[in-house]
Formats: structure tokens, C-alpha cells, sequence
């Protein structure tokens, strides 16, 4: 192989992260206002964070093909008084929706999967209900 003899101009777009994507789901709904996330990487532990979003009441659009979410922040509020969520299999997406369903005022419920139930995280967030002030 040759090197080459001077210097190339190329975009590289690494394969988005599921942990990151979620973190920065978490963070969009914590803003005020519209966020548009860009290189958003789609699997199981992302759509199950999508869907817990939507079920507190925010606002969220997916593209998977564009790989692009934009969800409508709330300043730290929580749009939903109640709601029941599934994480799966996704201990990120349980521990993240655990402490932003903290910030509610409300009733959440909070399970996810029978291995996920087994899996730890303290006793509390294997399977658990979040009366947050109300």
C-alpha cells in the first residue's frame, strides 16, 4: 500500500452510541425548548428510553433514517402526573428515567424485563414505583 502523496479531504460519521444517545435524550428533555439530536444511533435500549419519554408526556420526534430525535425540552419539568414505564432490558434508560421521574410530581411506575429484574441495581430500581411530590 501506498501513502498517500498529499493530504486528502474526507467526513467520517462514526456509528452513534446507544449510552450517549440516551444520556443526551435525558438532557434534551431537561432543556427548555426544542433539541435536535443528529447521529442518534436506533436500537432496543433507545427506543425503549423514546417510548418512557413519550408515556411522562414529552414531545418527541424520531427519524431512524436520518438518524436525527427531536424532543420539546420542559425545564425540568415533567409533563405527565402519572405513568407506567418499561425499560426492557436497558439499565441505562432505567437508571436515567428513575432520577428524571424524580424531578415529577406524580405517580411513575418503573419495571423492565425478568432479566433486568434480577440484574443489580440496589434494591430499589430492579422493580420499583416513584411517588414523586405531589
Amino acid at each position: 500500500m501506498q501513502p498517500f502523496a498529499r493530504p486528502f479531504d474526507a467526513t467520517v460519521r462514526p456509528v452513534g452510541s446507544k449510552s450517549l444517545t440516551n444520556r443526551a435524550l435525558i438532557l434534551a428533555a431537561l432543556a427548555e425548548g426544542p433539541c435536535t439530536l443528529r447521529n442518534a444511533l436506533f436500537a432496543d435500549d433507545t427506543a425503549v428510553m423514546l417510548d418512557s419519554l413519550r408515556r411522562l408526556g414529552f414531545v418527541v420526534e424520531a427519524a431512524p433514517d436520518t438518524r436525527q430525535v427531536r424532543v420539546e425540552g420542559r425545564g425540568g419539568a415533567i409533563p405527565a402526573a402519572a405513568a407506567k414505564l418499561n425499560c426492557g432490558a436497558s439499565g441505562t434508560t432505567l437508571r436515567f428515567v428513575t432520577a428524571l421521574c424524580a424531578l415529577g410530581r406524580g405517580h411513575y411506575r418503573i419495571d423492565g424485563s425478568a432479566r433486568m429484574r434480577q440484574r443489580p441495581s440496589g434494591r430499589s430500581l430492579g422493580r420499583c414505583a416513584i411517588w414523586a411530590r405531589g
